[in-house]
């Protein structure tokens, strides 16, 4: 049995972080106007984008789907945190089952990271992009560290993987970006 991670919050904390993304969107349903957003914050207490958070979550979240989380997590004796509350906000498909099994088990913040990450690996159309440079030399430079990056990567996880297709496919990749540095190297 895993002990309870108390650094995250408590329900309290829960309850009040939910609260004021409640007040915020009844107060401003849309969106913030520029400005308003560190207004609001500094008269509730709390940082700009932890009001920004608390929206979001109280967006994802029904009043009656967050009680019946806070409910499950009692019962269960979870201590559901507000970094396990936020994280859970960025999920849509499959949440409900998700929580079951986070509640279940007794995950950690990492342990949720890992399941989300797991179910939703694909980043490519969120976060930062990176910047291609413009001159060619420094696009030969951002492919060389990319090819860096794959057999370093290679190197760590082929060792360790278990499905023979994955691993033939990442050894097809890494003999690929072996190519693609050697001639990064003779140009």
């Amino acid at each position: 049995m895993k002990v309870r991670n108390r650094q995250y919050g408590h329900f309290d904390d829960v309850q009040k972080f939910y609260e004021l993304g409640v007040r915020s969107l009844r107060d401003a349903p849309l969106r913030l106007a520029y400005g308003k957003a560190a207004d609001d914050a500094e008269n509730e207490g709390v940082h700009p984008e932890m009001l920004r958070k608390a929206r979001q979550v109280a967006q994802e979240f029904s009043r009656k789907d967050f009680k019946t989380l806070v409910v499950n997590c009692r019962r269960s004796e979870y201590e559901l945190g507000l970094s396990h509350l936020m994280r859970l906000a960025s999920v849509r498909k499959g949440r409900r089952q998700l929580i079951d099994r986070m509640i279940r088990q007794r995950w950690s913040l990492r342990e949720l990271n890992n399941e989300i990450a797991r179910h939703a690996p694909s980043f490519s159309s969120r976060g930062r992009r990176r910047l291609i440079p413009l001159d060619q030399g420094g696009q030969l430079v951002v492919l060389k560290k990319e090819c860096h990056r794959w057999q370093r990567l290679s190197r760590e996880l082929l060792p360790k993987l278990r499905s023979q297709a994955v691993g033939k496919a990442l050894q097809q990749t890494k003999a690929s970006m072996d190519r693609l540095a050697a001639a990064l190297d003779r140009r």
